[in-house]
């Protein structure tokens, strides 16, 4: 396989130590916190993670001690892999492992020749898909890691997509009608 299709994801917590580390990345982020100064902005994030954590932490207690996104991510992975024979499904997380380096170390190893990153974002947001492409790409350069790479950005004008989202609401509000 030289082929890989990379889900970009923001991630979450695989379990309550993360939830420091997610915090922290999340807000570390220039198109999060779009202060300029690099120190100003780690400290509003040490601020906002300090003051956040532990409610956090409560919240993800509730949820099972995760995040259910990186699951649901590689549940996406698995069945997209299972369709797709001549291309290898990777995924990516910004905040959280497995990260964008993590993934780039198994393309080298791999040697890859085509990549194609699929944030999974059907909206687009400097916030998600331009953070996700942008540390994908830093990842790539440090790694020195040099594919052909092409981006799946905007697909919320897809006719398919959208058909499917309009289905899937016709069926809720078919089942809440039932009740």
């Amino acid at each position: 396989m030289k082929k890989v299709l990379v889900l970009l994801n923001m991630g979450g917590p695989n379990n309550l130590d993360e939830v420091e580390l997610f915090l922290k990345n999340m807000f570390n982020d220039k198109n999060i916190i779009t202060v300029k100064n690099n120190l100003l902005r780690r400290f509003i994030a040490f601020m906002i993670t300090a003051s956040r954590k532990n409610e956090a932490k409560e919240n993800y207690k509730k949820l099972g001690g995760k995040s259910p996104l990186v699951a649901y991510t590689q549940n996406l992975a698995d069945k997209l892999q299972k369709s797709m024979d001549d291309v290898c499904i990777m995924y990516a997380m910004r905040y959280t492992p497995p990260f964008a380096d993590d993934v780039i170390k198994e393309i080298k190893k791999k040697k890859i020749k085509e990549l194609f990153l699929f944030p999974l974002y059907p909206q687009y947001s400097t916030t998600t898909t331009k953070s996700s492409l942008e540390d994908f790409h830093r990842a790539l350069k440090e790694a020195e890691v040099f594919v052909d790479t092409d981006e799946i950005v905007r697909f919320y004008k897809n006719k398919k997509y959208n058909q499917a989202i309009i289905e899937r609401i016709k069926e809720s509000l078919q089942n809440d009608c039932a009740k």
